[in-house]
């Protein structure tokens, strides 16, 4: 996948500044040819790895077959009608939004090229006279904690349906790969560790059971949105109920943030009467600046200041390693970020709780309104910045965490720029 979105940011900074109507047509030339590049790779490994794991259990023989549809004019149609968005539309007040446009295709993409792997696995698995049994395997750094749920049970499905089931949760962009097995413990799968995984499904809830929990995750329940059994719609758990999936999924990603992602759109918090979605818009009461070069340290972080100059005034020398508000770069990247876009807010102390009612951890809540993370590079912050500016065009914003030599860390503001050159920079900011 990863190549497969180099070669859509080079197409999309190729046609950058181009009429609309021009980026349109070649993006329906070009992207179904990128599909099928990578489509055909995706289905083709898929077959191989199934005659390899076959040919390991069985002495007779199987020959797997390929399944990848010609899907050119289905994915066409999708981005013909994406691609309004690349025109204003005064008549709803709406303006030109490129960005969104390329988020789509790049979740387009990575659909369809997943896809025909799955289909091929599928189908043979079907034909496969030794009928196997099936996992939920997720894939990437951090699979979300509905799909780790499922792959907690190991391969106990009789039927890739059952152990698919849930795909629709994510919006059709679900990432785990349906993987059979014919005998117990034969499959070593790198990363896949099902008794983990368990192991943070029931940890979470044993603490909605026990209510032994931190007390900022306790309070953070309230906010959680009620679960209704889904099959009879009759049983109605709240949000500190252990059978609520909505309350154990989100104890399972803030009592393991490195591990389990959100990977699901959520409740939109604001739509809450009280909620911190609704607090926070009431903020919006400035003009949203063009881009972070207009934003200031003075306003972003002004406390770390007033901590510096109370210090001086008193006679003492600043131990920055105990200031409150100098230790607080993920509030920082934050705050200067809302105030880009016209948000009345500004940096507080790196506390361990709430005082004011607003959720600070951007590492866990900041997403776009698909509920997908943003940009945010973590290992490999040189390597990680370098692809996200091939990938994204100029104006595209992101954060960066980088390590310092101690074993702590670092976050900071970066803002994709065009030169006068025409080529694209990296303009970063630590407020």
């Amino acid at each position: 996948m990863r190549l497969a979105r180099l070669d859509l940011g080079e197409l999309w900074w190729d046609i950058a500044g181009l009429p609309a109507a021009k980026q349109r047509d070649i993006l329906l030339d070009l992207v179904p040819a990128i599909i099928g590049k990578y489509s055909d790779m995706s289905s083709t490994a898929a077959a191989d790895w199934y005659e390899h794991v076959y040919a390991r259990h069985f002495d007779d023989s199987f020959t797997a077959e390929v399944e990848n549809p010609n899907r050119d004019e289905a994915v066409r149609k999708l981005i013909r009608w994406k691609a309004g968005v690349l025109w204003n539309d005064p008549d709803k007040g709406r303006k030109a939004n490129p960005d969104e446009l390329l988020r789509y295709l790049n979740n387009l993409m990575d659909r369809e090229i997943r896809n025909p792997g799955r289909q091929t696995i599928r189908s043979n698995a079907r034909r496969d006279p030794h009928k196997p049994r099936y996992a939920r395997v997720p894939s990437g750094r951090q699979p979300c904690a509905f799909c780790i749920m499922l792959a907690s049970r190991g391969y106990i499905y009789a039927s890739e349906d059952t152990a698919d089931f849930g795909t629709s949760f994510h919006g059709g962009n679900c990432r785990c790969e349906i993987v059979p097995e014919w005998g117990k413990g034969s499959n070593r799968i790198e990363d896949y560790d099902p008794d983990e995984y368990l192991r943070i499904y029931e940890t979470a809830r044993r603490a909605l059971e026990t209510g032994v929990m931190p007390a900022d995750l306790k309070a953070g329940l309230a906010n959680i949105a009620p679960y209704r059994e889904p099959k009879r719609e009759q049983s109605f758990y709240g949000p500190y109920d252990p059978n609520n999936v909505n309350s154990i999924a989100y104890l399972m990603r803030h009592m393991n943030p490195d591990k389990v992602g959100q990977g699901h759109k959520l409740t939109d918090p604001g739509k809450r009467k009280g909620g911190p979605g609704e607090k926070i818009r009431d903020l919006k009461t400035m003009t949203p600046r063009a881009t972070l070069k207009e934003v200031t340290h003075d306003e972003v972080n002004p406390l770390w200041d007033m901590w510096v100059k109370r210090k001086l005034d008193n006679g003492y020398r600043p131990d920055f390693s105990k200031n409150p508000w100098g230790i607080n770069c993920q509030r920082v990247v934050q705050a200067a970020e809302l105030r880009l876009r016209g948000y009345d807010v500004q940096a507080v102390g790196n506390h361990k709780s709430s005082s004011d009612g607003y959720y600070w951890n951007i590492a866990d809540m900041w997403v776009d309104k698909n509920g997908n993370h943003r940009k945010f590079t973590r290992k490999e912050s040189n390597n990680a910045t370098i692809r996200a500016m091939r990938e994204y065009p100029p104006g595209s914003r992101f954060f960066v965490a980088g390590p310092w030599k101690n074993g702590s860390a670092h976050i900071w503001n970066a803002e994709i720029i065009q030169m006068p050159s025409g080529w694209k920079s990296v303009r970063m900011y630590d407020y």
